[in-house]
């Protein structure tokens, strides 16, 4: 997880769990969450918003086909200090939605790859992320 301030990503290094600040509570409740007071909102955890200093965000869920939570985009500080609205959540709600087909279609070209590599007679065999040009996918932990 990251934070964009002034042209840097910084590293949030903070694990939510189910009904944990803003990303646990969509977790919890499967919806949107928007926050146009982040200082006095009891749902955000007042260590990083005091650290990163963001005052109003919106968070969507990022949810498969088959209703499996995938995770959530987060944003914050809309600009001009304006409050995010539902307009704001409908633009995130169909990107989440791309978000999540094309993390499905990642994981299934990594199982067809693993698959085949399992199947691969044994002198063919790569070390799982050592064969050139390979990348790992993406990973995902549930609470």
């Amino acid at each position: 997880t990251e934070y964009y301030r002034d042209g840097d990503l910084l590293p949030i290094n903070y694990t939510f769990q189910k009904g944990d600040g803003v990303p646990g509570h969509v977790l919890e409740t499967g919806r949107p969450y928007v926050c146009n007071d982040a200082a006095h909102d009891p749902r955000v955890v007042t260590e990083l918003q005091r650290q990163y200093g963001f005052y109003n965000l919106v968070n969507v869920p990022i949810v498969s086909r088959q209703k499996t939570f995938l995770g959530c985009f987060q944003v914050f500080n809309k600009r001009g200090r304006k409050p995010f609205d539902e307009v704001d959540v409908q633009v995130l709600e169909a990107l989440a939605a791309s978000a999540a087909v094309a993390i499905e279609n990642a994981a299934m070209v990594e199982n067809d790859r693993a698959g085949k590599r399992d199947s691969a007679p044994a002198g063919s065999r790569h070390p799982a992320g050592s064969r050139p040009g390979s990348r790992h996918g993406p990973s995902f932990r549930s609470s």
